[in-house]
């Protein structure tokens, strides 16, 4: 997409203008280039939105705004908008937002101090995560996930990956968004949910972190702590009884 082109097209649906295809290309300077290109993308990204009769607008232009969702675990959300405002979302009115994905909201009506308002979602512009962890669970002759994260909603269908997990455990998966309910492919068992190592590990999946250190990293870390130290610019207080209030498995001496 050139970038010159979808600014102009920008600039032209600035202060509410709606127009067609045919009166965009008339009042773009002669020198821009893929018109149909750069609308799609700005489509994709939601910064314009196609309206009546065949016409453009931008989304402010229709009362919408794009903002980042912030689940509650009641089902409800808001979205978090950038100047520092809010739109409060019903659950039903969430259309199958996550925590935290980009989304295009429509204002309905302000709220009392005129920087909440209320809404629902529109599309989703932008998922912020894919991997997911959770307790599984039989559903008749099926498999269902319960996120570990309480913002994610409960009953996520399965997808089996080998062998069956155990009723109970905890597993990592890829979330799919292709279908009309979200469903989840397991990637990995991860133990029992009493364990707070599997407990780290849901985390690293649920935020796609990688589980361990490229072998690298662990090899240089290894040269490292075999190199010794030294002493220079430092006083040595090694021989020092020191008490400290840290408990023996404490990571941040």
């Amino acid at each position: 997409m050139s970038t010159d082109t979808a600014a102009a097209v920008l600039e032209l649906l600035r202060d509410g203008a709606r127009l067609n295809l045919k009166a965009i290309r008339k009042r773009l300077p002669a020198e821009c280039g893929d018109l149909e290109g750069a609308l799609e993308e700005l489509l994709g990204s939601g910064l314009v939105r196609r309206t009546g009769k065949g016409l453009y607008a931008l989304p402010e232009t229709l009362g919408m705004v794009a903002g980042d969702l912030i689940a509650r675990s009641d089902g409800s959300a808001r979205v978090r908008l950038e100047n520092g405002g809010q739109v409060n979302i019903e659950p039903r009115d969430t259309r199958g937002a996550w925590h935290g994905d980009r989304v295009l909201v429509k204002v309905l009506d302000p709220m009392p101090d005129l920087r909440n308002y209320r809404g629902r979602v529109v599309e989703v512009l932008a998922r912020a995560r894919t991997g997911i962890a959770g307790v599984v669970r039989r559903a008749g002759d099926g498999w269902m996930l319960d996120p570990v994260d309480p913002r994610f909603p409960r009953g996520v269908p399965l997808d089996i990956r080998g062998e069956e997990p155990r009723a109970g455990s905890v597993v990592a998966g890829v979330l799919d968004f292709g279908g009309p309910r979200p469903r989840v492919l397991m990637e990995a068992p991860l133990g029992d949910p009493g364990s707070p190592s599997v407990l780290i590990d849901s985390v690293c999946a649920d935020l796609g972190l990688p589980g361990g250190f490229p072998p690298e990293v662990l090899e240089d870390a290894e040269r490292s702590a075999g190199a010794g130290w030294s002493s220079d610019g430092r006083a040595d207080l090694r021989g020092l009884f020191t008490v400290t209030v840290d408990p023996v498995d404490a990571r941040d001496y």
